[in-house]
Parts: C-alpha cells; structure tokens; sequence
C-alpha cells in the first residue's frame, strides 16, 4: 500500500470511512489502503466523526458558520490570493506544506441589528500554509491565548502534514513565557518553531492579516 503523506481527507470522505467501518464492517487496513492512507489516519478519523470534531462548532454569529458562506468566501479567497501575491510569492514561497504556516486573530464584525450591549464580539482564527495555501480557520469566543491554543490544537488535528514553524505577529494570544502561556507551550510539545513578525510591522505577515480581512470584508 502507498501512503501518500500529503493527502487530506475531505469531509465527506471522512463520513463514507466512518460509515463503510460501522455499517459495511471494513476493515481499518483496507480502508487505509482505500483512501491512501495510514491505519492512524482512519482511527483519528473515525474519533473526529464520532465526536462530530470535523464539523463547525456553534456560534452566535451565524453567518459564519454557514456552509453557503464558507465556500463563498473560501473562493473569492483564493482568487484574491491567487492575484495579489503572486510575484511575492515566487520570491519566498516556502518549499512544502507544513514548512511555515501564517495564523492570524481578527475581530468579527456584529451582525446587522446586533448590538454591543447584547451581544459579545467574536474572534476568527485562521492559518494558512505557504507553500499549499491550505486554509484553516475557527471562531473563538475572544482572543486570549487559551483560545489561540485551541485554535493550534484544532489545525494540528486537521493538518494532513507536519506543521513545522508558526509565523504570527507579537499579539498577546501568540506569545508569552513558555511555562505559562497555553499556545507558546503547546507549540514546543508539538516541536514547532515560532517565528514573529517585526514589531509593529504586522503587513510582514500579510498572507494571514490578508486572509482575515478579506473574510470580514466579504458579501
């Protein structure tokens, strides 16, 4: 059997899996040999269908949370991507998935007849790869760092590959003293080196702050 260490499962996928092992009685051997992958990846996927972690969780920000909404954004994202950094991107683009992966924290606007009064702001969390443009992303309820390491917790779950280095800029979430700050110590139990943008100067890490604002921005 050839394991392809790049393949990311869809969702579907993932429900087909848990369905063929449950209803069917596949073995988890031939479904890994099925969908090109490792015998780990078929346990962790069919832990991620059972406890519905692959799905969006709940929030109240509603239109976020929309299938209709994601994929609208999530091409208009990548289109945009596409055009605006593609002479940059030539120039350093990294060398495979996992090598860097930028993440950034953006507050989400309120939802017409919303108010501040009544209703709590929401931060959106979202990390793309350098070298494949994978995008990852997760509404939190406020953008401390037990949030950002959530947020880690639910990429590294969900990434196909090795995640290697996290580039962010100095916001409070992303750094802090490694014994007591909850995403600086979950990124060395899971070896990733962190790499920060210049103080002051968040555009260096324009891939992510891009992303976030033009998802905010969006129809």
């Amino acid at each position: 059997m050839t394991v392809h260490k790049n393949t990311r499962l869809l969702p579907k996928q993932k429900l087909e899996i848990f369905d063929k092992y449950h209803q069917n009685n596949q073995e988890v051997t031939d479904l890994a040999s099925e969908y090109h992958v490792s015998r780990v990846t078929i346990y962790k996927v069919l832990r991620q269908v059972k406890t519905k972690q692959f799905l969006p969780s709940k929030s109240i920000n509603k239109s976020y949370r929309t299938l209709q909404y994601g994929l609208k954004r999530l091409f208009k994202i990548e289109r945009q991507l596409e055009l605006r950094l593609k002479n940059q991107a030539q120039r350093y683009n990294k060398s495979y998935p996992g090598e860097m992966v930028h993440v950034d924290t953006f507050r989400l606007p309120l939802l017409k007849g919303e108010t501040k009064i009544a209703h709590q702001y929401e931060y959106l969390f979202v990390g793309i790869d350098d070298y494949s443009r994978e995008l990852f992303a997760a509404v939190m309820p406020d953008k401390t760092s037990i949030s950002a390491q959530r947020f880690l917790v639910q990429m590294l779950d969900e990434c196909p590959y090795t995640i290697e280095c996290i580039y962010s800029d100095n916001g409070k979430e992303y750094k802090g003293n490694l014994l007591e700050h909850p995403f600086v110590t979950t990124c060395s139990q899971n070896n990733l080196q962190q790499r920060f943008t210049k103080v002051r100067t968040p555009k260096t890490n324009g891939k992510a702050v891009f992303l976030t604002r033009y998802i905010s921005d969006s129809d």
